[in-house]
Protein backbone atom coordinates (compact mmCIF):
# COMPACT_ATOMS: atom_id res chain seq x y z
CA UNK A 1 0.00 0.00 0.00
CA UNK A 2 1.22 3.42 -0.97
CA UNK A 3 1.04 6.42 1.32
CA UNK A 4 -0.13 9.60 -0.41
CA UNK A 5 1.61 12.66 0.85
CA UNK A 6 -0.21 15.99 0.49
CA UNK A 7 1.84 19.16 0.52
CA UNK A 8 0.14 22.32 1.67
CA UNK A 9 1.40 25.57 0.22
CA UNK A 10 0.85 29.00 1.74
CA UNK A 11 -0.14 32.18 -0.05
CA UNK A 12 2.69 34.22 -1.47
CA UNK A 13 3.06 37.97 -0.97
CA UNK A 14 2.59 38.55 -4.71
CA UNK A 15 -0.80 36.84 -4.66
CA UNK A 16 -1.90 38.95 -1.69
CA UNK A 17 -0.76 42.18 -3.40
CA UNK A 18 -2.50 41.30 -6.66
CA UNK A 19 -5.73 40.49 -4.81
CA UNK A 20 -5.61 43.75 -2.82
CA UNK A 21 -4.89 45.85 -5.91
CA UNK A 22 -7.76 44.24 -7.87
CA UNK A 23 -10.13 44.89 -4.95
CA UNK A 24 -8.90 48.49 -4.70
CA UNK A 25 -9.50 49.10 -8.42
CA UNK A 26 -12.97 47.55 -8.30
CA UNK A 27 -13.97 49.51 -5.21
CA UNK A 28 -12.73 52.78 -6.76
CA UNK A 29 -14.79 52.15 -9.90
CA UNK A 30 -17.82 51.32 -7.75
CA UNK A 31 -17.42 54.45 -5.62
CA UNK A 32 -17.13 56.75 -8.65
CA UNK A 33 -20.19 55.16 -10.25
CA UNK A 34 -22.19 55.43 -7.03
CA UNK A 35 -21.32 59.09 -6.43
CA UNK A 36 -22.25 60.02 -10.01
CA UNK A 37 -25.53 58.10 -9.60
CA UNK A 38 -26.33 60.01 -6.40
CA UNK A 39 -25.50 63.37 -8.02
CA UNK A 40 -27.73 62.60 -11.00
CA UNK A 41 -30.60 61.60 -8.70
CA UNK A 42 -30.30 64.82 -6.68
CA UNK A 43 -30.34 66.87 -9.89
CA UNK A 44 -33.34 64.97 -11.27
CA UNK A 45 -35.23 65.33 -8.00
CA UNK A 46 -34.55 69.08 -7.84
CA UNK A 47 -35.58 69.58 -11.48
CA UNK A 48 -38.85 67.71 -10.91
CA UNK A 49 -39.54 69.79 -7.79
CA UNK A 50 -39.00 73.03 -9.72
CA UNK A 51 -41.25 71.83 -12.54
CA UNK A 52 -43.96 70.89 -10.03
CA UNK A 53 -43.70 74.28 -8.31
CA UNK A 54 -44.00 76.15 -11.62
CA UNK A 55 -46.91 73.94 -12.73
CA UNK A 56 -48.69 74.51 -9.41
CA UNK A 57 -48.25 78.27 -9.86
CA UNK A 58 -49.63 78.06 -13.41
CA UNK A 59 -52.66 76.09 -12.22
CA UNK A 60 -53.22 78.57 -9.39
CA UNK A 61 -53.25 81.42 -11.94
CA UNK A 62 -55.70 79.55 -14.17
CA UNK A 63 -57.99 78.65 -11.27
CA UNK A 64 -58.14 82.12 -9.73
CA UNK A 65 -61.71 83.41 -9.71
CA UNK A 66 -60.97 87.13 -10.01
CA UNK A 67 -58.34 86.83 -12.75
CA UNK A 68 -55.41 87.24 -10.39
CA UNK A 69 -52.07 86.24 -11.88
CA UNK A 70 -49.18 84.59 -10.10
CA UNK A 71 -45.55 84.48 -11.08
CA UNK A 72 -42.39 82.62 -10.12
CA UNK A 73 -39.15 84.40 -9.29
CA UNK A 74 -36.01 82.29 -9.73
CA UNK A 75 -33.09 82.85 -7.37
CA UNK A 76 -29.84 81.01 -6.78
CA UNK A 77 -31.08 79.43 -3.56
CA UNK A 78 -34.75 78.86 -4.34
CA UNK A 79 -37.99 80.02 -5.95
CA UNK A 80 -40.64 82.49 -4.85
CA UNK A 81 -44.29 82.43 -5.96
CA UNK A 82 -45.74 85.92 -5.95
CA UNK A 83 -49.08 87.52 -6.86
CA UNK A 84 -49.22 89.88 -9.82
CA UNK A 85 -47.19 90.17 -12.99
CA UNK A 86 -44.02 91.75 -11.59
CA UNK A 87 -41.82 90.55 -8.74
CA UNK A 88 -40.85 93.26 -6.28
CA UNK A 89 -38.91 92.17 -3.22
CA UNK A 90 -40.55 94.12 -0.48
CA UNK A 91 -41.26 94.01 3.19
CA UNK A 92 -44.83 92.99 2.33
CA UNK A 93 -43.58 89.87 0.53
CA UNK A 94 -41.28 88.97 3.42
CA UNK A 95 -43.93 89.42 6.13
CA UNK A 96 -47.00 88.01 4.37
CA UNK A 97 -46.00 84.39 3.83
CA UNK A 98 -49.46 83.61 2.49
CA UNK A 99 -48.92 85.89 -0.50
CA UNK A 100 -45.33 84.97 -1.36
CA UNK A 101 -44.53 81.28 -1.07
CA UNK A 102 -40.86 80.35 -0.87
CA UNK A 103 -39.46 77.07 -2.21
CA UNK A 104 -35.99 75.95 -1.15
CA UNK A 105 -34.23 73.00 -2.80
CA UNK A 106 -33.38 70.05 -0.58
CA UNK A 107 -29.78 68.98 -1.01
CA UNK A 108 -28.26 66.22 1.09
Amino acid sequence: MQVVQIKFRGISAVEVLVTISVLAILSTIGFVSYSSFVSKNVLDKSAKSVMAFVEETRLQSIASKNGERFGVHFEADGLTRFPGGTFVLSLFCQIQATFCIRWMPMFP
